[in-house]
């Protein structure tokens, strides 16, 4: 039930330097709603090897005029880090994951800030050998970091042999002093607190995507499985305390336009949620006043190539 209002993005190509985007992929990533009334989200090119062409936070207003925040490359690096989530931190102030692979110049990992003016500060808080999966902001007043073990670089002529699934959960201020305490055999895409304090995760160590809630005090985690052999977006609460996420499935490219909204009550029951009109949700958030926020876009095939894209932010109205 209900509308979507949709808002399209600026061209941004003319920043490319124009270069040849027929392999480039555009995509807009996690959104959170910020406190200044505004929509916040993680936006990227990306190259064929899952490189960042460029990555950059994204401030859009509620009239939908955007402001673009290139984020600058660190540890060596020339070209932008590939980003995870986004956050809101206990300062007001948003917070991101940010990582380079094995396959970039140099390997490396950080937390990162960004004022609502878009100054950027990285932290380099990640132990030696796992990479900043998720942040998020906790009820105590400070972040929340998941760390997962990395696979080691493989030598020449040699395939990386993978690591056990391992993940650490860090306590962190805003001046990026950190705790660490072993979480468990995960690998954490998205983490989250509930409204009661409890924290949730999206767990990928079992080569397919599963919702997991971990006990702090005992350590013990409570999994929920998805249907089918699915992917899945970050995690978000409503104001309802309903878990809501993104699935996809399939190959590739089916990964892109087979997409199911899922609502995970607070009572353990899941619920496919229909969207209206021809959607392919990615990420999804909820302002204060409960209205449902996308990431989404419009495939128009064939293959992979980002003319084949249009990504623009949906607003849904019951």
């Amino acid at each position: 039930d209900g509308t979507i209002q949709t808002y399209d993005l600026p061209n941004t190509d003319v920043q490319l330097n124009n270069q040849n985007l027929d392999n480039r992929l555009e995509l807009i990533e996690d959104i959170t709603t910020g406190p200044d009334g505004n929509l916040w989200f993680v936006h990227t090119y990306n190259q064929p090897n899952h490189m960042a062409l460029r990555s950059e936070i994204v401030r859009m207003t509620p009239a939908g005029q955007f402001t673009f925040f290139p984020l600058p490359p660190f540890a060596g690096n020339s070209l932008p880090p590939q980003l995870g989530n986004v956050t809101i931190g206990p300062d007001g102030n948003l917070w991101f994951a940010a990582n380079y692979s094995d396959s970039s110049e140099h390997a490396a990992s950080r937390v990162g800030r960004i004022t609502l003016t878009g100054q950027v500060t990285w932290f380099d808080v990640a132990p030696a050998g796992y990479g900043v999966g998720a942040v998020t902001n906790g009820p105590d007043h400070h972040l929340w970091i998941a760390a997962n073990a990395e696979t080691p670089a493989a030598s020449s002529g040699e395939d990386a042999t993978p690591v056990r699934p391992d993940a650490l959960l860090g306590r962190m201020d805003t001046k990026g002093n950190v705790t660490y305490r072993h979480l468990g055999s995960v690998e954490v895409l998205s983490l989250r607190f509930n409204a009661d304090g409890s924290l949730w995760l999206m767990d990928y160590s079992q080569m397919q995507a599963q919702v997991e809630r971990f006990d702090l005090a005992t350590n013990h985690i409570t999994a929920y499985h998805l249907p089918d052999e699915s992917l899945a977006s970050r995690l978000v609460f409503a104001p309802d305390g309903a878990l809501w996420l993104i699935t996809g499935t399939g190959t590739s490219l089916q990964l892109l336009t087979m997409r199911h909204l899922y609502r995970l009550s607070p009572q353990g029951g899941l619920t496919r949620v229909q969207l209206p009109g021809d959607n392919m949700a990615a990420y999804v958030a909820f302002s204060a006043d409960g209205q449902m926020w996308l990431s989404d876009f419009t495939y128009h095939g064939p293959g992979l190539a980002l003319k084949n894209f249009t990504s623009y932010i949906a607003r849904v109205t019951p």
